[in-house]
């Protein structure tokens, strides 16, 4: 019985471990994320695309402080002087976002880099996939 109860403890401990490093890698993405950034490059196809060419002027991304356990982290993008509240939730492999806009749409991103000063991202638009890479 000792036994039993002895590798139960340890199958517990190792359960509770896992669980802590799948929150872990989501929690630490949300804390690079956390801030605020501005729009560097623009990718259609592989080619860099000026923002201005795509008639902006000016293009931020805020991401405010938020626990992996919340399903609604809230953001800003300004666009041209244009601010736009949403919310978002990572997904437990930190790899995707989805972002609920305020008009009811929900749009899906891929994270494809993301340290202390550099974001990268990419999005399906039409069937076109767009990466961006911003900066602190």
């Amino acid at each position: 019985m000792k036994k039993l109860i002895k590798s139960g403890s340890i199958l517990s401990i190792l359960i509770i471990a896992l669980l802590f490093t799948s929150c872990s890698k989501e929690q630490q993405t949300l804390n690079k994320m956390a801030g605020h950034w501005t729009y560097s490059t623009v990718k259609l196809f592989g080619v860099n695309v000026d923002l201005a060419t795509l008639g902006y002027t000016s293009a931020t991304l805020h991401f405010d402080v938020c626990k992996a356990s919340t399903d609604n982290c809230t953001g800003v993008q300004t666009l041209n002087g244009t601010a736009n509240n949403f919310r978002y939730n990572i997904s437990e492999d930190a790899k995707s976002i989805n972002v609920y806009n305020l008009s009811g749409t929900t749009d899906l991103y891929t994270i494809i880099s993301v340290d202390k000063n550099k974001l990268v991202y990419t999005t399906d638009i039409g069937g076109v996939i767009y990466e961006f890479t911003l900066n602190r």
